[in-house]
């Protein structure tokens, strides 16, 4: 039905309840062109490659995008640098997790806390893009 409206692509951002994440890629089909994994927070379950790869599978054998959370709270000392991002999906791509990518949670905590912790925006995205440059990333 999605197709017959004019839908062309959804993305789904999943980090629990995979038998029902399961059903919505199975009914969307190929309409389903990412998979952003939570592995922060609700969905700090899912952040090793086992749980990746149980993801990757249930969603048809997509590869993921997963997710992790700037440095945030009260004192900015909560989850990671932009180094621990580097790290932790560089772990996961060596290690053979089916991955085309990460993101990061939540650019306004990035906002809030750059003047007390120095780590930017742009320093995140360089994190994420040299984890999971292509070379690194297996299919």
């Amino acid at each position: 039905m999605a197709n017959r409206i004019g839908y062309r692509n959804f993305t789904v951002v999943p980090y629990t309840r995979r038998g029902y994440w399961t059903e919505v890629k199975d009914q969307l089909g190929s309409l389903v062109d990412r998979v952003y994994l939570q592995c922060y927070a609700g969905g700090d379950h899912n952040a090793h490659k086992e749980a990746l790869d149980e993801w990757a599978a249930a969603m048809g054998g997509m590869h993921l995008d997963p997710g992790l959370w700037c440095r945030h709270g009260d004192d900015c000392g909560k989850d990671r640098t932009p180094d621990q991002v580097r790290e932790k999906l560089r772990t996961w791509a060596d290690a053979g997790a089916k991955m085309s990518g990460g993101f990061i949670w939540y650019y306004d905590d990035i906002r809030k806390c750059e003047r007390k912790t120095g780590f930017t925006a742009e320093q995140y995205a360089e994190a994420v893009k040299t984890a999971t440059a292509k070379p690194l990333l297996h299919s």
